[in-house]
């Protein structure tokens, strides 16, 4: 508990007093808790993470049929979920800012960039044109090499490039514009 507050009183900056906070304390119990699950998870194949496709729809053309029963799902967006087995349904509030601030979220990145792009390849063999949308962290895309994440994805599962496009979180800020035009050359090539 000493050492909490010390740090506490360390991130408040100089000359400051700090006092032992027991609700932040139990936070940061509950934080580092979560944090070992998650990585004891990633070390177990990823158990309890999956992806949910949320359907996308056309909207110049919602239904395919004339009773307006069958929706013209053009394609997804790819949504982390994870499932812990001792804690059940964990919000993805509550486990994506972790992974982002432990870096764990570069080995869940590629897990997701590869099962992603791999259940995309099956729906278009039923639907030729389905287009999936998968988000990238800011920290995956400043941490890792992500030019080379998505290229081993694309070829492990052989799914066509021009079916997959990455949307950039808001989780973080892109503080060079210079650095991003680059990268989205170099996707485009």
């Amino acid at each position: 508990k000493v050492d909490f507050t010390l740090q506490s009183a360390k991130n408040s900056g100089r000359n400051s007093l700090q006092l032992f906070n027991a609700v932040s304390y139990t936070r940061h119990i509950k934080e580092l808790d979560l944090q070992e699950r998650l990585r004891k998870s990633i070390k177990n194949g990823f158990e309890g993470f999956e992806l949910y496709y949320q359907p996308v729809i056309d909207a110049k053309k919602i239904y395919l049929d004339s009773e307006n029963s069958v929706f013209n799902v053009i394609g997804a967006e790819a949504l982390l979920r994870w499932n812990c087995p001792e804690l059940g349904v964990v919000m993805p509030s509550q486990f994506i800012p972790i992974l982002e601030k432990t870096g764990l979220i570069i080995p869940v990145g590629r897990w997701i960039l590869l099962a992603g792009f791999n259940q995309c390849r099956k729906f278009n063999a039923l639907q030729k044109n389905f287009h999936l949308n998968l988000n990238l962290s800011y920290i995956q895309v400043k941490r890792s090499d992500i030019l080379s994440d998505v290229m081993m994805a694309l070829e492990k599962s052989g799914v066509n490039p021009k079916n997959i496009t990455l949307e950039l979180t808001e989780s973080g800020y892109m503080d060079n514009a210079q650095e991003l035009q680059s990268l989205v050359a170099s996707f485009q090539k």
